[in-house]
């Protein structure tokens, strides 16, 4: 782990010294100050890293929508028999809550029934 740090704080420290390369070179040739090519090399860093975020979160927003659309897609291909399956266990959940709340209902009121269908 340190070996990853000492390479990534040797690149930024390489990056550091070329930026500010550039930006002497950009001042000696238009002739601003250091500070003034500085902030138009920043600004221009800056309007590229906005441009790449919003390339990014397009992208991941259609590679999320295209996963969504694959899923629907197989849950629709799903054989009749699973479908029909997942259904019958589900009303049988279903049925099984709600006969415990009708027996705690008529355990609380004893004399009272409730109508179960058939």
């Amino acid at each position: 782990m340190d070996e990853y740090k000492t390479d990534y704080l040797e690149a930024a420290a390489e990056e550091a010294e070329r930026f500010r390369e550039a930006a002497m070179i950009l001042a000696e040739r238009a002739g601003i100050s250091a500070e003034e090519a500085i902030y138009r090399i920043q600004k221009a860093v800056q309007v590229i890293r906005d441009e790449i975020t919003s390339i990014a979160d397009a992208l991941t927003s259609a590679v999320e929508k295209f996963i969504t659309q694959v899923e629907e897609a197989v849950a629709q291909a799903e054989p009749k028999h699973r479908r029909r399956k997942r259904q019958r266990e589900r009303a049988a959940l279903i049925e099984r809550r709600y006969m415990v709340q009708i027996r705690h209902y008529e355990r609380a009121h004893p004399f009272r029934r409730v109508y179960k269908p058939p």
